[in-house]
C-alpha cells in the first residue's frame, strides 16, 4: 500500500470525523445514534489504515523486543540472557493487531 495515499486517506477521514462530531454539514432529520455510528466507522477505518504504516518495533538491550501498538513480545527467550529478534516478521502476529513492523534502527 502507498505510504502517502494512506497518509492522506486518514487525514480526510479525520477531517470528515470531526465534521460529523461537530455536525457542520449534518441535516437535522438524521438521528444522533446514528451521526455517533458513522464516528465509529470512522474510528475503526482510521485504526486499520495506520496499521498499514510501518511502527518502529520497541527493542531495549537485554530484553524481548515488543509490538509497539500491542505490546506483543516479539522476540524468542535464548535463555542465557540475550533474545533472537525475528527482524523477517513483517506485521505483528498477534491476531488482534497485525501492526506493519519497521525493525530498522
Amino acid at each position: 500500500m502507498d505510504e502517502k495515499k494512506v497518509r492522506e486517506a486518514i487525514a480526510w477521514m479525520e477531517n470528515e470525523r470531526r465534521i460529523h462530531k461537530y455536525g457542520t454539514h449534518i441535516s437535522p432529520s438524521i438521528p444522533k445514534e446514528q451521526i455517533s455510528k458513522i464516528g465509529e466507522c470512522y474510528d475503526l477505518a482510521i485504526e486499520a489504515l495506520e496499521k498499514q504504516l510501518p511502527k518502529k518495533v520497541i527493542i531495549k538491550d537485554w530484553c524481548p523486543s515488543y509490538c509497539p501498538s500491542c505490546g506483543y513480545e516479539l522476540s524468542e527467550d535464548l535463555g542465557d540472557g540475550y533474545y533472537r529478534h525475528p527482524t523477517f516478521i513483517e506485521r505483528c502476529p498477534n491476531p488482534d493487531c497485525g501492526q506493519k513492523l519497521d525493525w530498522s534502527e
